[in-house]
């Protein structure tokens, strides 16, 4: 298991974190930075779906 942002904010704030995965699984390791541009397009506004999500859950409309 690798360290990470996620590792450091359960261990400094006691709260639950979590990583999302956007890029295709490359093992144990990072993917190649020549994806990085095909994989932010296609994954560009996973960020604001969950936010969009999280709203709806806590403020429903």
């Amino acid at each position: 298991m690798g360290g990470g942002f996620t590792d450091w904010f359960i261990t400094s704030y006691h709260k639950p974190a979590m990583t999302i995965e956007i890029s295709y699984l490359v093992g144990e390791t990072n993917p190649p930075l020549s994806v990085f541009k095909t994989e932010w397009k296609r994954n560009r506004y996973v960020g604001l779906m969950l936010a969009e999500e999280a709203k709806n859950i806590f403020h429903p409309t």
